[in-house]
């Protein structure tokens, strides 16, 4: 199997689950082993979503949303909707720029402070989880007449866009063999989301 679902505890909304699904059924068709990590915790944060490829880490931020987005790095974000009324994103809560900035810190302090446990001697000294990849993505789609202003930190997506995207990105430093790869979900004390892997399984079937 080219992808593998790891949960640190079920997503309750099902739109997150169905995001979830649909992108794993997107990855799917790659070479490779793919895993995505879903709703764990680590230093005290919440993470929505972690993708790991070979070469390369992603931190996103996963937000649903039927409607045109606005925002920028620093002030909140908005979804419009059809008819014209806007409705704040995350009220009281950091922008998803924010978000996933700080979901960036506290996995990249874990992976640097652990990567012994799981990496070679030699690798361990040349890996740098600094290098890992930071994104806000937007399900089922960025629609047209969106306004997101961000910077070279976070990159904008949307779900339909992330498999393409994640073909051709590498992050620097980072070289993980299948056997490390899978040591990082351990670590996180996620487990296999077998609900989502066997869904996945039937709708190819």
């Amino acid at each position: 199997m080219a992808v593998q679902v790891w949960i640190g505890e079920k997503p309750e909304h099902p739109n997150e689950r169905r995001a979830i699904v649909s992108l794993a059924n997107g990855l799917d068709r790659l070479d490779g082993l793919y895993l995505i990590l879903a709703n764990f915790s680590v230093g005290g944060r919440n993470i929505d979503l972690v993708l790991i490829k070979q070469d390369a880490i992603f931190i996103v931020e996963l937000k649903q949303c039927d409607g045109k987005i606005f925002g920028d790095v620093n002030g909140p974000w908005f979804v419009e909707s059809a008819n014209g009324e806007r409705k704040r994103l995350n009220p009281g809560r950091k922008n998803p720029y924010n978000q996933v900035i700080s979901y960036y810190y506290s996995l990249i302090n874990f992976l640097n402070e652990h990567r012994g446990t799981f990496l070679s001697p030699q690798k361990a000294t040349s890996v740098d989880f600094r290098t890992c990849k930071r994104l806000v993505v937007i399900a089922p789609t960025i629609q047209e007449g969106s306004q997101v202003e961000t910077d070279w930190k976070v990159e904008l997506k949307g779900l339909d866009e992330l498999p393409a995207y994640l073909i051709t990105e590498r992050s620097s430093e980072i070289n993980l063999s299948e056997e490390e790869m899978l040591a990082i979900p351990a670590l996180l004390h996620c487990t296999r989301w077998s609900e989502v892997n066997s869904a996945r399984v039937a709708s190819h079937a």
